[in-house]
């Protein structure tokens, strides 16, 4: 999602890019250059996406970290600037008005992702239905979770 963000406003995340490119070849590196095992190397990649700071991040991840600092801070500056549908969504809630700077941008940058992967799935959902890889009343079955959707496109598409 962060990495399509960068491209629709073409900006620039060289390490994010050959992460999403080779995640294997990444992630290679780091538990080679850290020590650390795969398992472990994957949990720090994603508080290389998550965390405020880099501190307690391996040398390897640092420059990630960049680069989703450079991203999270133009999400924020475009859409709490400007006032975009999200950003007035994210400023009338209390949670996101106590939180300071970087915390606010982190949790935007969490509700931006959030509304990308729901609109990817909905699309997908509409795409099976066409395809008729599922049934109608299944898609409606209430039982049945957006997460559970994610899973039979990830094993059947």
């Amino acid at each position: 999602m962060l990495l399509s963000y960068t491209t629709t406003h073409n900006l620039e995340a060289p390490v994010l890019e050959k992460y999403i490119s080779n995640r294997k070849e990444f992630l290679a590196k780091i538990t080679k250059n850290s020590g650390i095992e795969r398992n472990k190397a994957k949990i720090q990649v994603l508080k290389a996406i998550n965390l405020i700071t880099d501190e307690t991040l391996p040398e390897d991840l640092k420059p990630l970290h960049r680069d989703i600092l450079f991203i999270r801070n133009h999400l924020y500056e475009n859409h709490v600037n400007t006032l975009t549908e999200l950003g007035q969504y994210c400023l009338t809630r209390e949670s996101f008005i106590r939180r300071n700077l970087e915390e606010r941008k982190l949790s935007l940058q969490f509700h931006w992702c959030t509304t990308e992967e729901s609109k990817s799935l909905e699309i997908l959902r509409e795409v099976c239905l066409h395809k008729r890889k599922l049934e109608r009343k299944t898609l409606l079955n209430k039982k049945l979770g957006i997460f559970h959707l994610f899973l039979f496109l990830m094993v059947f598409m």
